[in-house]
């Protein structure tokens, strides 16, 4: 029996080492991805109390404000400036004017010639004041669609008036009652 047990001995010997011996050749990818999640779960929350904190106006004044209301796409945005913060400018493929169609029209002839469209009656313009930090959700990413409230600075500039409108049916719906029901 002691040659059994001392080979059992040997075994769980061996076992302990290579387990131990893997566990600490792995430690440090199993840090960097902890160090990784904490980060971005502590970016999560930084976001969610800052959204909080954040309260918008109720789309009705929003949309008084608005000199023109549009869902579109973000063709292209500009890279973050020096230090990534600040406003930006995107441009936007306009597909549906819900409310201003002639200062999409003028912003659209304004900054872009005729041949740079968006598609067949789809105006590209410009749209500043992207990822503004005084506006509650102002962040995009190239091919987002959403719904823009934009004013007209009276230059032909358009710039992002409050929170940017994520485009679903209901809240397609919502803001042409709102605008319809002046």
């Amino acid at each position: 029996m002691s040659t059994s047990s001392s080979s059992w001995s040997l075994l769980a010997y061996v076992l302990l080492v290579v387990v131990f011996a893997h566990r600490s050749a792995s430690e440090p990818d199993i840090r960097d991805v902890h160090r990784l999640k904490s980060n971005s779960i502590r970016a999560y929350l930084e976001l969610e109390a800052s959204r909080r904190s954040c309260v918008d106006k109720p789309l009705e004044v929003r949309e008084r404000q608005a000199d023109a209301i549009f869902s579109g796409t973000v063709r292209d945005i500009d890279p973050p400036r020096h230090g990534g913060a600040g406003p930006r400018r995107a441009v936007v493929a306009v597909k549906r004017v819900i409310k201003g169609d002639r200062v999409v029209e003028g912003a659209a002839r304004a900054h872009l010639s005729g041949r740079h469209r968006g598609g067949p009656g789809r105006p590209l313009v410009v749209v500043g004041g992207i990822g503004d930090p005084r506006i509650c959700a102002s962040t995009a990413r190239k091919h987002d669609t959403q719904i823009f409230l934009v004013r007209d600075d009276g230059q032909g500039n358009l710039v992002l008036n409050s929170s940017l409108v994520r485009l679903t049916l209901h809240n397609i719906d919502q803001t042409e009652a709102v605008v319809h029901s002046k």
